[in-house]
């Protein structure tokens, strides 16, 4: 997947869902990796649209990374990581 093109807000959450990824040793970057990335980055607007609907990134975050716990008998090494054909799609959109 090449990212060069993207914008550095984008390559950083790409970054972050990579070493979510690899933190749960999971072989493929999920839309939920993306999302933990994505709220966990503060003053977004991600951030903005959680708050409004009463919900707190760090929750959403917290959530997620539990349900990412559960699939964790996917391990991988880190050097392994890709996107998943799924996300490669959405990306490739955005």
């Amino acid at each position: 997947m090449d990212i060069a093109s993207y914008s550095s807000d984008s390559r950083a959450v790409i970054k972050i869902a990579k070493e979510v990824a690899a933190e749960f040793r999971h072989a493929e970057i999920e839309v939920e990796h993306l999302l933990v990335a994505t709220v966990r980055q503060e003053g977004t607007e991600v951030e903005s649209i959680l708050t409004q609907l009463g919900k707190k990134p760090s929750g959403v975050a917290s959530l997620t990374a539990a349900h990412l716990k559960e699939q964790s008998s996917r391990a991988t090494s880190r050097e392994n990581l890709t996107a998943s054909p799924s996300t490669q799609a959405v990306l490739t959109q955005a």
